[in-house]
């Protein structure tokens, strides 16, 4: 089946599965939704440097799907996923930067986010945003899930 395939490859160390693996449980293709396994997939694939995967924990992070809100993981892995070439986490890190830079770093984190402006002052666009890059992004899993 190609659930069986996606697992098999995925815990075999491919990041892209891995990624797609976390997907699955993210969107609850096939299963039930389970933020804590699309973490732990997607985490498997991000330290393996797929772009993709960082992005998804940074925004999972930063809007406490699935895990607490963490503002030092949210900001870590958006910059990995930047760093990786992600245009999405690019773009939404360049918004949150541009928009609500914390003018008193937080002298733990040395975060340049203002999060809780971000939060506030940014729901609507970058949650429709980010909303409409996971609808993109569930329409990609179930073709490719259907595909093999």
């Amino acid at each position: 089946s190609a659930r069986k395939w996606f697992f098999t490859v995925a815990n075999r160390g491919n990041k892209i599965h891995q990624f797609y693996v976390g997907e699955l449980y993210y969107f609850g293709i096939n299963c039930n939704i389970d933020y804590h396994e699309a973490i732990k997939w997607y985490k498997k694939s991000a330290i393996q440097g797929y772009a993709d995967a960082a992005y998804s924990l940074g925004v999972m992070y930063l809007y406490a799907e699935g895990t607490d809100e963490c503002e030092v993981a949210a900001e870590r892995w958006l910059m990995e996923a930047c760093d990786l070439g992600s245009e999405d986490a690019k773009k939404l890190f360049l918004e949150f930067s541009n928009s609500s830079v914390n003018t008193n770093k937080n002298k733990q984190t040395q975060s340049i986010i203002n999060f809780p402006a971000v939060r506030k002052n940014s729901c609507d666009i970058n949650i429709t945003n980010a909303k409409d890059n996971r609808k993109s992004s569930k329409a990609k899993i179930i073709n490719l899930f259907s595909e093999k």
